[in-house]
């Protein structure tokens, strides 16, 4: 079975000195980002690569991530402007709710 993703966050700056990044969640709630230590940016068209979180923490709305490997500023930058996913797979939802995504598109009975 393919892999399927789902958009959660986009990489909008760095923080700090040690390659922690600064994302904006697309979630109700910036807490939901915590949950996970595996993440993936898109690498290209056809690969997803895993991230892996040292240290993921909710600050003035944004969400701070520590990813391993990227120990610096200057690593961190080269992810200004990616997206973040995560494996649809490893998200529950309660029941009766959606992701939106998922919403797109259905007709709408009143």
């Amino acid at each position: 079975m393919e892999q399927s993703y789902l958009e959660l966050a986009q990489i909008v700056n760095t923080h700090g000195l040690r390659g922690d990044i600064k994302v904006v969640p697309w979630a109700d709630y910036p807490e939901f980002l915590e949950e996970f230590d595996c993440f993936f940016i898109q690498a290209n068209k056809m690969h997803y690569k895993p991230m892996y979180a040292e240290e993921v923490r909710c600050h003035k709305n944004m969400v701070l991530i520590k990813f391993e490997g990227i120990d610096t500023i200057e690593q961190a930058r080269e992810y200004i402007g990616k997206i973040i996913y995560l494996d649809r797979d490893e998200i529950e939802l309660e029941e009766g709710t959606y992701f939106i995504e998922d919403l797109i598109g259905c007709k709408v009975i009143d």
